[in-house]
């Protein structure tokens, strides 16, 4: 019996250890991925530092086309306020109502829930190539990136 509960000890750490790892890479690759497909899908190097607070996409990957939105969330706000490359080297601007409704399309679509949309009145920057489109909101307040991409 006491060989038997050891046997059971040391199969339970191994497991526990795994899921760990597991777990712990999977959310480093997330991120990391997440930056890799902003700098090669649109040009934008996201600041280091956030956590994703939110996140809804298709099943698709972003290169065979589909729709992603990823809440960024950071501790350091100076990383945000000195952030100046939105892709084209523009700083933001204030959302035109089409902008709007393009990027409230996107999240109806993923039935992102309202209360974790962005404020419309936040300031934004937006891309669009070959039918694709990317909106990041800012919120200065809350020291969050929102990002909105659609892929065709």
């Amino acid at each position: 019996m006491k060989k038997f509960t050891k046997q059971f000890g040391v199969v339970l750490i191994v497991v526990l250890v795994v899921l760990v790892l597991l777990a712990v890479f999977r959310f480093v690759g997330a991120d990391s991925t997440l930056t890799r497909d902003m700098k090669e899908l649109w040009g934008v190097e996201l600041p280091e530092g956030y956590a994703i607070a939110y996140r809804a996409a298709t099943d698709t990957t972003m290169k065979d086309g589909g729709l992603r939105y990823h809440v960024l969330a950071y501790t350091d706000d100076s990383v945000l306020e000195n952030w100046q490359d939105w892709g084209d080297g523009t700083q933001p601007a204030r959302f035109a109502a089409t902008q709007i409704a393009a990027a409230e399309d996107i999240l109806s679509a993923l039935n992102v829930p309202k209360g974790e949309w962005p404020e419309a009145d936040q300031m934004w920057y937006t891309s669009t190539e070959n039918g694709s489109e990317l909106v990041i909101v800012y919120d200065y307040v809350l020291t969050q990136l929102f990002l909105i991409e659609s892929c065709k």
